[in-house]
């Protein structure tokens, strides 16, 4: 599924970027997201005119669609990293789910926190091999694009692009409906954060 989020600034283009540099864009989006428990910084590096940014969400609970299932706690996280080029006001993003960042959980396998029944697109579970990375990719990829572009009289176009993949037996198309709705509230209170950061 792709999706275009667009916002625009009442803030010119180096403030804007400024406010998306700032360490306290992470914590700040934490408290006005209602279905995120926190949003933590785990990296904030910028170096040779690159951002490299690594946000962890933890959400409160799990989408509707998988209330009432045996969810562990790294089934409600994930970690947004975030390369932004300065020169060029624009970055390439892509989702990490938390069972692929250590803890017990780390080398689980993806379908442990699908419905039970799902299989890998294309088969059985003998095709689910590879890194825990590569077998998270056959249910679940979120990446894309990120851009800051200048506008007449002293404003800012924040836009983003990506594609959300569900891969789950049945329900995959409602949980990447479901899943694009969090994301545009997640990027509409960015772009409220981006206000605010703007004017400090």
């Amino acid at each position: 599924m792709r999706f275009t989020i667009v916002h625009e600034l009442d803030a010119p283009l180096d403030a804007a970027e400024l406010a998306l540099l700032s360490p306290e864009l992470g914590p700040r989006l934490g408290q006005k997201v209602s279905t995120l428990e926190s949003v933590v910084t785990v990296e904030h590096a910028i170096e040779s005119g690159k951002l490299r940014r690594v946000l962890r969400f933890q959400a409160n609970a799990p989408l509707p669609v998988f209330k009432g299932r045996d969810l562990a706690r790294e089934a409600m996280a994930w970690e947004e990293i975030f390369t932004y080029q300065l020169t060029e006001h624009a970055a390439t993003w892509h989702v990490a789910p938390m069972a692929l960042r250590g803890g017990a959980r780390s080398d689980a396998d993806p379908s442990s926190v699908t419905p039970a029944g799902s299989a890998p697109p294309g088969g059985s579970e003998a095709s689910a091999g590879g890194t825990p990375e590569d077998r998270w990719r056959q249910y679940f990829r979120a990446e894309g694009t990120y851009r800051l572009e200048p506008l007449p009289g002293g404003r800012t176009r924040r836009s983003v692009e990506g594609s959300l993949d569900v891969h789950v037996a049945v329900i995959g198309s409602l949980v990447e409906r479901m899943a694009l709705a969090e994301i545009r509230k997640t990027y509409d209170a960015e772009a409220e954060t981006l206000r605010e950061l703007s004017v400090v």
